[in-house]
């Protein structure tokens, strides 16, 4: 073995031999030294992580362990390590390209046989090297890469098999090329243990052949890439098959090491991937990702809509993508303010695909628009940027600064403003409703009721003579709840223009309406009940974009619109009366934006005293036949708590709309005509009985065949009924037969 120079052995006489070697390793050849066990294994509780060039910290150890092997760290170092007596070994050594002279230690080897350390310069992961044709687990040459923090026993060290000795104090070489190109190897999938908090399906991936230390680092890496949390990836890693043979080995028994180990992987993984590792500049999708896992964890809704929950600040979901309120912009924004530039839309986009992939293995989360229950009470979203909420539980309410539940906003979601307590909603709110006084009680149940999440709310219906001031009722009523920017809605398009308007908004209002025409009374029916749809996402082939809303209405007119049965028994009518005083809508503004606080405080109070009355009400079963159950429900619990007779004008008003459903419809009028006679036949001879006055340019609501015919008489079936009619239909040797007549 080569001896160091006289000058430098006669400064360190007087120090162990193994103390000396591990600071000239460390201090003259700038390698992090640790102290081994005879098997190789770190002494200390940090293994390998504790590798250190410190002398103070050198010298503890040495003076605890005299004859502690000397473990080099590989930092900035590629180590070839040659185990001549594994099987194959030769035929691997002819397959590696030229390696340049550098400094090499002999090494124990097995049974004899001597291996060899060959030791130069570079940065990269550990491996294997052999011929091609071998399997990868099978290939006798190891890597010891310094990026994968591995060591190697350095000399004069005396383990179990034999000494460790310098063969050529060289100076290192550069790794070649060809050493610095990562060998591909195929991918494998780390085993999923069976569990609830780890979701099913997901898959981690750690690159195939890793060696076993940093194996359990990069499963921890990738799980945390992932999603999952700490608890999750613990589980994760401790039913490893690899994790877990590390773990039993002897050389991992020292006290806590596992939860040590657990914690540095967590750790220096979350550094990496929120600050990068190594020096390496990050890219720009990079930062956003970061900024992403840093800022906000991911959930799910129940339509499979990936969200974003911000960590700090108002618990309050975004959208992936969209407007200004989405997560998409908000990483724009974080980005612009960390890093001085904005990002690119590719890498925006590229960070959006991998967070709705990662969202996708997430729980279903209900998320909710304005209001929710939770553990029996109603949570109301303020929509204001401290992300506080009102809890309304039975006989009290509160604003609370973090809600119990996750909201969604939209663009379209405004602001309520801090309710005030000690108002009367006959100071603040009757004296804005241009209503007759027995009509006021009603609309406040409807109010009310669009509160309580989860059911069915009736289509509030204005109609009356231009000068009525039914939008500005509507805008009014409509702010008291739900605030919008866009107040109120033109009549929509069919299809995507329907989606669109009820997308963003829990409570719709369309105003000025001239028409309903079937598929828009059909449309409103089924948004009141819940309803669901399933389109193809946009500029996709085969992915499916899943609709699932229940909305509430506010419908105003001149004309008489409603007229199917259907949406007739969802509708309550309110005749606005003529104002005999205008005052201008700036003058209206000013007064609303000063008496709403207190006219929400005055609804919430009469809330939180119907919610202590619902229970009774729906234990008594007075109201189970009502087509609208659940909104009598509301107006008893009312009625109860303030003396009013909302349930009685509830019912008149269903009637009124059944009456004037009837008589705005030409043929229904004929056809109420026929059953006072008692009339039978055919469609065709129904036909007969009007066809004479289908003039060119007569009545579109005529039916214009006896086949159209059938198709009304099933539609009006409900409201003839509600009108006193029985129709039956049977089938003859002429067809079919129907028969019309009064009760």
């Amino acid at each position: 073995m080569c001896k160091l120079p006289a000058e430098v052995a006669a400064r360190v006489e007087s120090v162990q031999p193994m103390l000396m070697w591990a600071l000239v390793w460390s201090q003259q050849f700038g390698i992090p030294v640790l102290p081994c066990g005879a098997d190789k294994a770190p002494l200390t509780a940090g293994g390998k992580h504790s590798a250190t060039v410190d002398v103070e910290q050198i010298h503890i150890w040495w003076e605890t362990w005299p004859d502690a092997l000397i473990g080099g760290r590989a930092d900035h170092l590629v180590i070839l390590d040659f185990d001549s007596y594994k099987t194959g070994h030769a035929e691997d050594r002819l397959s590696l390209g030229h390696l340049p002279a550098t400094r090499v230690v002999s090494t124990p080897g097995h049974e004899g046989v001597r291996g060899t350390h060959m030791f130069y310069r570079g940065e990269r992961q550990s491996g294997k090297l052999g011929a091609p044709a071998r399997k990868y687990k099978d290939k006798t040459i190891d890597i010891r890469g310094g990026l994968s923090h591995d060591y190697v026993i350095l000399p004069p060290s005396r383990s179990q098999e034999g000494i460790y000795e310098v063969s050529s104090w060289r100076p290192l070489a550069d790794a070649p090329d060809w050493l610095m190109r990562p060998e591909v190897t195929p991918s494998v999938t780390a085993e999923i243990p069976s569990s609830s908090r780890v979701p099913a399906g997901l898959r981690v991936v750690v690159p195939k052949g890793t060696d076993p230390s940093d194996h359990t680092f990069l499963l921890i890496k990738h799980a945390m890439r992932a999603g999952l949390d700490d608890d999750q990836i613990r589980e994760l890693a401790e039913a490893d098959a690899i994790t877990t043979s590390r773990r039993a080995e002897r050389k991992r028994q020292q006290p806590n090491w596992w939860p040590m180990e657990l914690a540095r992987c967590l750790e220096q993984a979350r550094t990496e991937l929120l600050e990068g590792a190594d020096g390496d500049k990050p890219t720009m999708a990079q930062r956003l990702m970061r900024i992403a896992m840093r800022d906000y964890e991911l959930v799910r809704s129940e339509e499979n809509v990936p969200f974003g929950v911000p960590l700090t600040g108002p618990r309050v979901v975004r959208a992936l993508r969209g407007g200004s309120g989405s997560m998409r912009a908000a990483l724009a924004a974080q980005h612009e303010q960390e890093f001085g530039h904005p990002p690119s839309n590719g890498a925006l986009a590229d960070v959006m695909t991998v967070l709705e992939g990662r969202a996708a293995y997430k729980p279903t989360t209900p998320l909710p628009m304005r209001t929710a229950w939770h553990d029996g009470e109603i949570v109301l979203d303020l929509g204001d940027q401290t992300g506080r909420a009102i809890v309304i539980g039975p006989g009290t309410w509160k604003v609370v600064e973090e809600p119990p539940v996750l909201f969604r906003r939209t663009d379209l979601t405004g602001e309520l403003p801090t309710p005030v307590r000690g108002g009367k909603l006959k100071d603040t709110l009757y004296p804005l409703l241009n209503l007759p006084p027995a009509d006021r009680a009603l609309l406040v149940a409807c109010i009310l009721a669009w509160l309580i999440p989860d059911i069915d709310h009736p289509v509030v219906y204005l109609r009356g003579e231009e000068g009525t001031a039914k939008s500005s009722m509507a805008r009014l009523i409509r702010s008291l709840v739900d605030p919008s920017p866009v107040a109120v809605r033109r009549q929509p398009g069919r299809d995507e223009d329907w989606e669109v308007t009820i997308a963003g908004q829990p409570i719709v209002v369309l105003d000025n309406l001239s028409t309903m025409p079937d598929w828009l009374s059909d449309a409103i029916c089924t948004a009141v009940t819940k309803t669901g749809d399933v389109k193809r996402r946009k500029y996709s082939d085969q992915d499916l974009s899943v609709v699932s809303v229940r909305r509430s209405f506010v419908v105003t007119s001149i004309d008489s619109l409603v007229s199917r049965g259907d949406l007739v028994d969802r509708t309550v009518l309110f005749e606005p009366e003529p104002i005999s005083t205008f005052i201008t809508q700036t003058d209206l503004a000013r007064q609303w934006e000063r008496d709403r606080p207190v006219a929400l405080g005055a609804l919430l109070d009469l809330a939180s005293s119907v919610l202590a009355h619902l229970p009774a009400v729906a234990e008594s079963g007075d109201f189970s036949r009502e087509r609208m159950a659940d909104f009598v429900h509301v107006c008893a619990a009312m009625d109860r708590a303030t003396g009013s007779r909302t349930v009685d004008t509830y019912r008149r008003k269903v009637a009124e709309g059944v009456r004037a459903s009837v008589e705005t419809d030409a043929f229904t009028v004929h056809v109420l005509a026929l059953a006072e006679q008692g009339w039978e036949g055919t469609t065709s001879a129904l036909f007969s009985t009007y066809h004479g006055r289908l003039d060119r340019g007569a009545d579109t609501g005529w039916p214009k065949s006896p086949t159209q015919i059938g198709m009304r008489l099933g539609r009006l079936s409900g409201i003839l009924r509600k009108s006193g009619v029985v129709m039956e239909k049977s089938r003859s040797s002429r067809g079919q037969v129907w028969s019309l007549r009064r009760m």
